[in-house]
C-alpha cells in the first residue's frame, strides 16, 4: 500500500512539472546584425539583443525568449518558408522591400539609429542630401542594404569594398583603401567608448540615413508577435527599454 502511495505522489509531481514545462512558450528572436552594441560577443551571449531577450523573459515568466544570429542571406531563405517561427530584430521595412508594411507584421520603432558617412579628417567627405555619390570608393558590410548606395553599386556607378564588420570598414578608411565608409551611429559610439576609434575620422554633417529599428515577422506568427509586441510596449512605457538602450549607447 505504501509503495502504491509513493508511485501516486511521484506521478502527481511529474504531472505538475510537465504541466509547468509545457506552459512555457518559446519564442525565437533573430538578428542578422553581428555587430556591437547589438551583439558584442555571440559566444558569451553579450550585447543589447541578448539583454533584451533576457529582459523580455524576466518580464513574462510564461515566455522564454532565445536570441540567434543568422546571416542576412540565410534569413531571407528562412523568411520565404511557410514554417518560419521567429521574430526578426533591428530591421526597417524598406530593407525588406516592405515600405507599405503589408508583407510582414511590424512592431513600433524601439531603437533610433542612423548611418554615417565616415572619412578621414585629412580627406573630409560631406554628403549632400539627395545627391548621388560620385568619384568615391565606398566601404560597406557585405549583404547589407544601404538606401540609394546599393542601387548605385548595382548600376555600376560606384566602386565598393565589402567587409564583414564595421570595425573593418574603419580600418579600410584609415589605410586609405576606401574614400568613405558607411557605419551606424550605434556601432561608432560603441567603438569610441571602448577606445577602438582613433580621432582621425570625420562624420559627414548630413548622415546617409536615419531610421528607427523595428522587429517583424511573417503573418502566420501573429499570435507570438502579439505577445512580443505587448511586452515591448510595456518595456517602452516603463522606460526599462530606454534604460537598456542607454546602457549600450551612452
Amino acid at each position: 500500500m505504501k509503495l502504491f502511495s509513493k508511485h501516486c505522489v511521484f506521478a502527481i509531481i511529474y504531472s505538475l512539472f510537465s504541466s509547468f514545462a509545457n506552459s512555457t512558450e518559446s519564442i525565437n528572436l533573430y538578428t542578422y546584425h553581428q555587430k556591437p552594441p547589438f551583439i558584442v560577443d555571440n559566444d558569451r551571449h553579450e550585447g543589447f539583443y541578448f539583454s533584451l531577450a533576457e529582459l523580455l523573459s524576466k518580464e513574462n515568466s510564461g515566455v522564454d525568449y532565445q536570441l540567434y544570429y543568422v546571416p542576412r542571406k540565410r534569413l531571407d531563405v528562412m523568411l520565404s518558408r511557410p514554417d518560419f517561427d521567429g521574430i526578426v530584430l533591428g530591421a526597417v521595412p524598406a530593407w525588406f522591400k516592405d515600405k507599405l508594411k503589408t508583407k510582414y507584421l511590424w512592431s513600433d520603432g524601439y531603437f533610433e539609429d542612423k548611418d554615417h558617412f565616415v572619412s578621414l579628417k585629412t580627406q573630409k567627405f560631406e554628403h549632400v542630401k539627395g545627391r548621388p555619390l560620385k568619384n568615391v570608393t565606398v566601404g560597406k558590410v557585405a549583404g547589407l542594404y544601404y538606401k540609394g548606395v546599393t542601387e548605385q553599386i548595382k548600376r555600376g556607378e560606384l566602386l565598393s569594398v565589402e567587409t564583414t564588420t564595421e570595425l573593418a570598414i574603419l580600418k579600410l578608411i584609415e589605410k586609405s583603401r576606401v574614400d568613405v565608409g558607411i557605419i551606424s551611429d550605434s556601432a561608432f559610439k560603441y567603438y569610441q567608448s571602448k577606445g577602438y576609434v582613433e580621432h582621425i575620422f570625420h562624420l559627414s554633417s548630413i548622415p546617409h540615413d536615419e531610421f528607427n529599428r523595428r522587429a517583424f515577422t511573417t503573418k502566420n506568427n501573429h499570435k507570438a508577435f502579439a505577445t512580443f509586441q505587448k511586452q515591448l510596449k510595456q518595456l517602452m512605457q516603463s522606460e526599462k527599454l530606454q534604460n537598456l538602450v542607454s546602457y549600450y549607447t551612452d
